[in-house]
């Protein structure tokens, strides 16, 4: 029903675009899924402000509510994987900042903004907002309520990242994923 979630590492030895393709056989029925996904791995080597993937997850009012129960265990894996949410509930999004300048101080001077897309428009845009670093780690993370008047359909999520320390060219990464809205 909700899918099959498979965890595994594989080497990549050099930075680039790359497509994974997945294949699975059920023993017992005998049919035959496959997927495919194209991968951008980043070359962290050359210093640029860069973003990992996005990981998702879908909770519901109660969930957000009680986030830090123990009861409340949701799955990181299958939300991330599957990326179908229902309306009325809360999408909660997380990446990780690499290559950010740091100042004087040691910390960055960066700023983010999260903007939501359906058929190719932009229906959300987020404000500009200064990012504040926890820590040695750059984790940006956010939540957004899934309305009941969006519409059932796929959208796409983007973060941007701006590095206000950079040189020009070099002052903004951006990530995308897209998720399904269904009833």
């Amino acid at each position: 029903n909700d899918g099959v979630v498979y965890n595994f590492a594989f080497p990549i030895k050099k930075p680039g675009a790359y497509q994974m393709r997945v294949a699975l056989r059920d023993a017992v029925s005998a049919k035959v899924g496959s997927a495919s996904q194209f991968i951008e791995v980043p070359d962290l080597k050359k210093d640029f402000l860069t973003l990992s993937g996005i990981v998702l997850e879908n909770l519901t009012e109660a969930q957000w509510r009680e986030r830090n129960s123990a009861q409340n265990q949701v799955n990181l894996m299958q939300d991330t994987s599957l990326r179908r949410f229902k309306r009325g509930t809360i999408l909660s999004y997380a990446t990780e900042i690499y290559n950010a300048k740091l100042d004087q101080t040691n910390k960055p001077n960066l700023q983010t903004q999260v903007r939501i897309f359906r058929d190719g428009k932009l229906i959300l845009s987020g404000k500009l907002n200064s990012f504040v670093a926890e820590g040695n780690k750059l984790n940006f993370a956010g939540a957004l309520g899934l309305g009941n008047e969006m519409k059932p359909g796929d959208y796409v999520l983007q973060i941007l990242i701006i590095d206000n320390l950079a040189k020009s060219k070099r002052k903004l990464a951006t990530q995308w994923v897209q998720f399904e809205l269904t009833d």
